[in-house]
């Protein structure tokens, strides 16, 4: 835990996000999780300070009282550690978590979160960590959290402007190592960077964690929280009925790594139809008002998949 260089990378074992540094000031029921110095310390980490050396310091507190060593932490303090670190510093102002940043090497600059391949595919399982977290505990912070990734989910299916296409990541700068990055101007003037070419498994993920979601917490989420989840699975679920189960490019391109065919001939294949099936039926059973059941096999036809609405309008604008 203690060897971050200056401008190291900082990979986290599990993906969560960065906090911004106004929810100081709220309140919340998890106070380690808030609070801008977690930690008792010798000197508080100051709330704009995202430097190594102020995470550092942190750290060295908090191993203190057992021998400096992270294997002594109990179970409990190490979850709420890491849930907080990855909280303060992962989070993007876009609200998506990148398991990839690089500290500032000043108080008062904010990370620089580098794009991963599969940005998406984390957040979905995120949102099925934390889908768990809330239904047991039901604290406000979790849920404040929960709803602010949500957004971040409906962007990974805006950017693409292609109806049910998830980017496999979203970026405020060019990122030379994600291959074929095209961009997107939103409303309000602010430039994406994102990448396109989803794989099977990123639609698995983005869908379990939805759909878990809205199994064990949907009463604790807002209305628009709800229905924003419940329009991202709307999205997946009509992307493979409508791409005869291939993920398909905004170019109508099929990716490399999308083919969720159920069957090929008369021969089910297992992994496809696991995740296939239960995208449809997860998008089926937490479909919104306005769209119509879904079949499984659309036999070319749209009108088993069409929406009474425009599908690419998401609840609350992106």
């Amino acid at each position: 835990m203690d060897r971050i260089g200056r401008r190291q990378w900082l990979r986290s074992a599990a993906v969560a996000p960065w906090m911004l540094w106004t929810w100081e000031s709220q309140a919340g029921e998890d106070p380690v999780l808030l609070a801008p110095n977690p930690f008792p310390g010798e000197k508080p980490l100051e709330p704009r300070d995202f430097t190594p050396q102020g995470l550092l310091r942190v750290q060295r507190v908090l191993l203190a009282p057992y021998q400096g060593s992270h294997l002594r932490l109990p179970l409990e303090l190490k979850a709420r550690y890491s849930l907080w670190e990855l909280v303060r510093y992962h989070l993007t102002p876009w609200n998506q978590v990148h398991h990839y940043v690089e500290l500032p090497d000043q108080i008062g600059k904010l990370p620089r979160w580098i794009p991963g391949s599969d940005s998406s595919t984390w957040n979905g399982a995120l949102l099925a960590a934390l889908g768990y977290k809330l239904a047991v505990t039901r604290d406000r912070s979790t849920q404040q959290l929960i709803e602010r990734l949500l957004e971040g989910m409906k962007l990974f299916l805006t950017v693409t402007r292609s109806p049910g296409l998830l980017a496999r990541n979203v970026s405020d700068h060019p990122a030379p190592e994600q291959p074929g990055q095209r961009v997107y101007e939103a409303e309000d003037g602010q430039r994406y960077w994102y990448r396109e070419d989803a794989a099977k498994g990123t639609y698995n993920q983005a869908a379990a964690g939805l759909g878990t979601l809205l199994m064990v917490a949907a009463d604790q989420l807002s209305l628009p929280a709800r229905r924003s989840a419940q329009w991202c699975l709307q999205q997946l679920a009509l992307h493979l009925v409508r791409h005869d189960y291939h993920i398909t490019d905004s170019s109508g391109k099929r990716t490399p790594y999308g083919n969720l065919t159920p069957l090929v001939g008369s021969q089910g294949v297992p992994f496809n139809a696991q995740v296939a099936y239960m995208i449809v039926a997860l998008g089926h059973h937490f479909r919104l008002p306005n769209l119509k059941p879904l079949r499984l096999w659309p036999n070319n036809s749209t009108d088993s998949a069409t929406s009474t609405t425009p599908t690419m309008s998401p609840p609350g604008g992106a």
